[in-house]
């Protein structure tokens, strides 16, 4: 496994009770909004597609059959992914793990929001072309 994701070492254990409760109460409400805060995230991330169906419908032509099966095979790849991370992440840094796997969602959705862009915009193309086509054809046939 990549070095920086290696679990750290472990430290020396605290004996001071005090600065084991002052410590204690720092990390457990910090690692709390961290791993709430990153978990708000993965969730918008995996409801984004719920909230794009119907703008997909409409641009890209799919029928609710073609959205049923993709956001079928999105949720089977996502409990795949939950479950290879799961495992990945019990054996790496938590909080690098975390972080990266927050950043590469983040650019996968900038990425799928981009390439479904050029689809709807390659697909513009190819219809005007389709249509000057059939318009130059029926001006040949006319003269």
């Amino acid at each position: 496994m990549i070095n920086f994701l290696r679990p750290p070492q472990p430290i020396k254990e605290i004996d001071n009770p005090d600065t084991v409760q002052k410590e204690y109460k720092y990390w457990r409400i910090r690692i709390f909004y961290t791993m709430f805060i990153g978990y708000v995230f993965y969730y918008f991330t995996r409801k984004s597609f719920t909230f794009a169906m119907p703008a997909l419908m409409l641009d890209l032509g799919l029928d609710k059959a073609q959205l049923g099966i993709l956001g079928s095979i999105l949720y089977i790849t996502y409990g795949i992914s939950k479950f290879v991370s799961g495992v990945m992440s019990d054996q790496s840094n938590p909080r690098y793990f975390m972080a990266i796997g927050l950043i590469i969602t983040g650019f996968t959705n900038i990425f799928f929001g981009l390439f479904f862009h050029r689809i709807i915009y390659l697909r513009a193309i190819r219809q005007q072309a389709f249509q000057k086509a059939h318009l130059f054809q029926k001006e040949r046939r006319r003269r």
